[in-house]
Order: structure tokens, then C-alpha cells, then sequence
């Protein structure tokens, strides 16, 4: 999966296990957003102070997130920062060097966006790939509240369970196969990745 990915489900379906597990498996640099204090693979670090030693010492870290949502998105901003001034340096993108996996990406790209915050998370989905080689998953339980332009940037839909609410919110958006989707995501860690119109089932992770 070398494009922009949306892991969406309800609470406890696995989709921040399946995050992980893209975490630790991609084969180049991977930066774990960790919203609320999962367990995640990874050099852990607070902040951006001790980001690009950590970088440096695992290629795999677990960024701990603080509290204030303002204080979450500025951290992000400047973590997009870095990531986009080190692929300056590099020469081409045939396939991502880096990844980034925001969990609870709502709080960072939401539809009511909060005045003079960036959205970091919407910058990754626009101008990851194509501009820095960097791939972006974004993990969600909540997608009608997920910013419309960034949502729309990520073309990989990974399903667990979405609930009664996800199913309409996905139906409404005319999503192909939704009701295949729906009956086998209902068996816990059972999920689905849609890409375009293709859709394939998987039973457990």
C-alpha cells in the first residue's frame, strides 16, 4: 500500500493494532502520532525537542501526544516541518521513504477547523506523497467529522467494524460493496481494505 491510507472503525476494533503493525513492517522511516497513549512500537519522545534524534537512533517512533488539542496541532505542524525539509534533500520518490500514522486524526483535521492552527494532517494528504515522498494513515472512528479534503486524499480505506453510524455516513458517500463491508466487519478484527472499487475481505489481522 504505497498511497495515502484511512483506518476507520469503532473503539476497540483494531484498527490502532493494524496501525501498528504498518508501523513497525514499513521499511523506511515511520513516525507514529500517539494521540492517547497506545501501545506502539518505537523510540518514544515527547514533543519535537528529541524528534530527530529519535529519527536518527530507531527510525520507528512513538511520539507521545500532550493534552491541549492546540498544543497537539502545533507539535504536528512542526514535526510536518521537518519531515518536508528533509525530503528536500533526497532526489526521488519512487516509493515513500517515510510514513506517518496520526491516530485520532479528527483532532487535527477536523471539518471546524480551529482559527490560526494549522492543519498538518490535511498538508500530508494534499502534498505527502507527490511533493516529499511521505505517505500518510490517518486513523479514525469518527470520518463525517474528518476535514472533507483531506478524506478525500485518502484514496486506501481499511474497515474494521464501523458501527451504525459509519455504515450510513460510508452509504451516503455511494462507497461500493458497503453492505459486504458492514456484515463482515461485524466479526471482531475482521476488516476490509477498499481501494477504488476493488474490495477485499480479511479475516483477522
Amino acid at each position: 500500500m504505497n498511497g495515502h491510507v484511512l483506518l476507520t472503525g469503532e473503539t476497540q476494533s483494531g484498527k490502532t493494532h493494524f496501525g501498528n503493525v504498518l508501523h513497525r513492517e514499513f521499511p523506511g522511516v515511520s513516525i507514529f502520532i500517539n494521540t492517547n497513549g497506545a501501545r506502539v512500537y518505537g523510540h518514544k519522545t515527547q514533543g519535537t525537542s528529541e524528534f530527530a534524534r529519535a529519527v536518527v537512533r530507531s527510525r520507528k517512533v512513538n511520539v507521545l501526544m500532550p493534552e491541549d488539542p492546540v498544543a497537539r496541532m502545533r507539535i504536528l505542524d512542526e514535526i510536518k516541518d521537518r519531515i518536508f525539509r528533509w525530503a528536500k534533500a533526497k532526489d526521488h520518490y519512487d516509493t515513500p521513504w517515510c510514513q506517518i500514522i496520526v491516530d485520532e486524526a479528527q483532532e487535527y483535521s477536523h471539518e471546524k477547523r480551529i482559527k490560526g492552527v494549522p492543519d498538518a494532517v490535511r498538508s500530508f494528504a494534499t502534498r505527502g506523497l507527490g511533493m516529499a515522498g511521505v505517505r500518510l494513515v490517518a486513523i479514525t472512528q469518527y470520518p463525517a467529522t474528518l476535514n472533507t479534503t483531506t478524506r478525500t486524499n485518502l484514496p486506501i480505506r481499511v474497515f474494521f467494524d464501523p458501527g451504525d453510524e459509519g455504515i450510513q455516513f460510508w452509504r451516503n458517500k455511494s462507497t461500493p460493496h458497503m453492505d459486504a463491508i458492514a456484515e463482515h466487519t461485524r466479526q471482531k478484527y475482521n476488516f476490509a481494505i477498499h481501494h477504488k472499487r476493488d474490495v477485499r475481505l480479511y479475516t483477522k489481522l
